[in-house]
């Protein structure tokens, strides 16, 4: 399935040998899935400061990081499953009310002063980092939708934000004894 999708992009890919995907202005009426055995990029293309506009989804596993270099927007859902860094230098926002955010197995690595937003849906993180030190804030706005960080806000003591803006949730629970 993803060598159909790379060929569609005019990327041909090798068996076995790690990808590095650039995406711009990747867009869908439907879900949007996407596996990556390397590092993904999504850039913009053309000045509008988005990369993605999923109609009802996204879905991203990817085992390399994932740097997100311009906004993702999406009708439904989000999802980044994989093991790979996200690093964060753009917005992340849903669209329709209940849909939510999560990164649910990688830290979230703050490459900017950036935001998550979603009209009523949970914002589940795993860890947040910020590789610069005490230099980027990231915002939440989960609407009425809960926030959850299930790991650490910086990493025993590491690379921890500037800060944490959580502007409007439901409900906020820090799961990690060590936050």
């Amino acid at each position: 399935a993803l060598d159909a999708f790379l060929a569609t992009l005019g990327i041909a890919s090798q068996d076995l040998a790690p990808i590095y995907l650039r995406l711009s202005d990747l867009s869908a009426e439907g879900t949007i899935s996407l596996t990556v055995d390397g590092q993904i990029v999504f850039g913009d293309g053309d000045g509008d400061s988005w990369s993605v506009s999923a109609g009802t989804g996204l879905q991203v596993t990817n085992t390399g990081p994932a740097s997100v270099q311009a906004g993702i927007r999406s009708g439904g859902p989000i999802l980044f499953n994989g093991t790979g860094d996200i690093i964060l230098a753009g917005d992340i926002e849903t669209q329709i009310p209940g849909a939510g955010i999560s990164v649910l197995d990688s830290a979230l690595k703050l490459a900017g002063n950036q935001r998550l937003t979603t009209p009523g849906g949970a914002i589940l993180l795993d860890q947040i980092q910020d590789p610069a030190g005490s230099t980027w804030t990231l915002t939440l706005d989960a609407g009425i939708g809960n926030v959850v960080i299930d790991d650490k806000v910086g990493t025993n003591g590491g690379p921890t934000p500037a800060g944490l803006v959580i502007e409007a949730a439901g409900d906020v629970h820090f799961l990690s004894s060590n936050n």
